[in-house]
């Protein structure tokens, strides 16, 4: 039994190890990258595995991808997706996901394609914006790609916007909303009390009460002239 179970041990553990990607080596620290893009360190000293701290991990990953991100996997991508890849937009994680999103590159195809490059296996994959954009510190990008939103868009952060990047609408409607303006994005975006959903207004209401928020601005200037 118990041999049994060192063989089984040592065949996992061998295995696990041999999906590995070594990433760099650093005085008595080894660091390697799991197949599931977990970050692993050994102290050869000690003979013993760590786990280091978010910064470490996101430079680690930083000075790999640079290395280990070629102009083959330039062509690879343009071969596969039939795009040109300067068209394409780099995306830049929110410092809060990048523990949840290590060893992967993103890259935004108009009008509604995320692609992924993966460290590990450095193959592409592929995603919508909804899925996504909320992960993006430079998410202003999407602004030309109208949100698919539905009745399970419970949050902002599924439509990528900072609560604080808001200005509220006095305005009110009969259609049970709370109606928000985004200053950066020149948009609008709306809570519906009934439901607790955010979501973005149709183009014509969006005209709307952008040329309240305007006509309010002007008069707003007068008065102080």
């Amino acid at each position: 039994m118990a041999q049994n179970l060192n063989e089984t041990f040592k065949t996992c553990f061998s295995k696990f190890f041999n999906d590995c990607m070594p990433l760099c080596s650093e005085g008595k620290f080894v660091y390697f990258m799991s197949s599931s893009n977990q970050i692993y360190g050994f102290d050869i000293d000690k003979n013993i595995l760590f786990e280091p701290n978010t910064t470490n991990k996101s430079n680690l990953l930083d000075q790999s991808i640079k290395i280990h991100f070629s102009e083959s996997d330039v062509s690879n991508f343009e071969s596969l997706s039939k795009l040109k890849f300067t068209d394409l937009v780099e995306l830049i994680i929110k410092p809060n996901y990048k523990e949840k999103y290590l060893g992967r590159k993103y890259f935004f195809a108009k009008p509604d394609t995320i692609f992924i490059w993966t460290l590990v296996s450095k193959k592409w994959e592929k995603s919508d914006v909804d899925a996504l954009r909320h992960i993006f510190k430079n998410s202003e990008i999407f602004i030309e790609y109208t949100a698919r939103v539905s009745e399970k868009t419970k949050s902002l952060e599924e439509l990528g916007i900072e609560y604080n990047d808001l200005e509220e609408i006095g305005l009110r409607f009969k259609d049970a909303s709370i109606h928000y303006f985004h200053n950066k994005l020149n948009k609008i975006y709306s809570l519906n009390m009934a439901t607790n959903n955010w979501y973005t207004p149709s183009a014509n209401f969006q005209k709307q009460l952008l040329e309240h928020m305007e006509s309010k601005k002007s008069e707003s200037e007068s008065l102080s002239n």
